[in-house]
């Protein structure tokens, strides 16, 4: 199919909104959608798009021009009977996110990482039948680093899941991802780096960080499609967990603006010391826990990391599981007038 992604500002796209480049997809600016480049180019009348398929559609005005959006929340087909005019659609594709990882004894913990986000405007479709993969959420753990989400697919693009959640020792590293899992610290120091993002999709995951000689820890935010995980912070009174990267704004559901693919929060360790968890990334990150509290989730799809989950070895070996991934997403939509 033809089309182009974006990765820069509105400026200077205006005015290539309707070419059809030969140098592969048309990637909007991160945030922004079609509407934003019509409504300053401009646009003529159509005849639209005949498809089926989604969960659910839904009908809107964004801008100068009506929409339709088919909502992909589980794997299924969108079926193009009429490519209409002009065959151009938009879409976002959302990985699943990962989880955080999670110890049982005292130390800093990762949290998950996003799973692989991106938006593409001004992609060409014909009459066929398109076959979309919606992409799961890393499952929870215990006493190990974060599972991985899975790729979501469709139109001949992959979007990687998130990595996992650095957790408890060198066997229990942070993850590779869309977004990179958030890296863990023990007493002495931090293990290995934050995982890494893909470039386009994600950021890499926090850094965890240590104090000595106190030996609190806080552990690194997994990374968002927005940002990269927040760096844990630790003193001699008190640790705490890195948030989760912010996601990326998007309006192709129903013409308001949602985020995907925000980071999980990370843990802090160590009693007696004041500890504060970290926060899920706007986009569906899940919060972070210390102590025999499970940590969130990250929200179904969105692609949001999981928190991550410390226990409180002094106290006793509490094996509260970490946050699971959320689910990813994929929604298409096209012009109706």
């Amino acid at each position: 199919m033809a089309g182009r992604t974006t990765t820069g500002s509105l400026a200077g796209w205006t005015s290539r909104l309707h070419e059809q480049p030969s140098d592969g997809p048309f990637v909007m600016p991160l945030g922004a959608s079609r509407a934003a480049l019509m409504g300053a180019a401009g646009g003529g009348a159509i005849t639209p798009i005949t498809a089926t398929g989604g969960d659910s559609t839904d009908t809107y005005t964004e801008g100068a021009f009506d929409y339709k959006s088919h909502i992909f929340l589980n794997s299924g087909n969108f079926i193009v009977s009429d490519a209409g005019s002009d065959g151009l659609v938009e879409f976002i594709i959302v990985a699943g996110g990962a989880s955080g990882g999670q110890s049982s004894v005292n130390f800093g913990i990762g949290g998950g990482g996003a799973g692989g986000t991106q938006v593409y405007v001004d992609q060409t479709v014909t009459a066929q039948t398109y076959a979309l993969v919606i992409g799961g959420g890393g499952a929870s753990v215990t006493g190990a680093k974060g599972n991985n989400g899975t790729d979501s697919t469709g139109f001949s693009l992959t979007k990687t899941g998130g990595g996992g959640g650095g957790g408890n020792g060198s066997a229990a590293l942070p993850q590779d991802g869309g977004s990179g899992g958030g890296q863990a610290a023990q007493d002495s120091g931090p293990w290995a780096d934050p995982g890494d993002g893909v470039a386009g999709e994600g950021n890499n995951g926090g850094d965890a960080y240590w104090d000595d000689p106190s030996n609190n820890v806080g552990g690194g935010g997994g990374g968002g499609a927005g940002a990269v995980g927040g760096t844990g912070a630790a003193s001699a009174s008190a640790a705490t967990g890195g948030n989760g990267g912010v996601g990326i704004a998007n309006t192709f559901n129903d013409g308001s603006s949602d985020y995907y693919g925000g980071g999980g929060g990370a843990s802090p360790c160590r009693p007696p010391a004041t500890l504060t968890d970290g926060t899920g990334g706007n986009g569906g990150g899940g919060a972070a826990t210390h102590g025999d509290t499970p940590a969130v989730a990250g929200t179904a799809n969105t692609g949001g990391g999981g928190g991550g989950s410390s226990g409180n070895y002094y106290i006793s070996p509490f094996t509260a599981a970490s946050g699971a991934g959320g689910k990813g997403i994929v929604i298409v939509r096209y012009r109706l007038t």
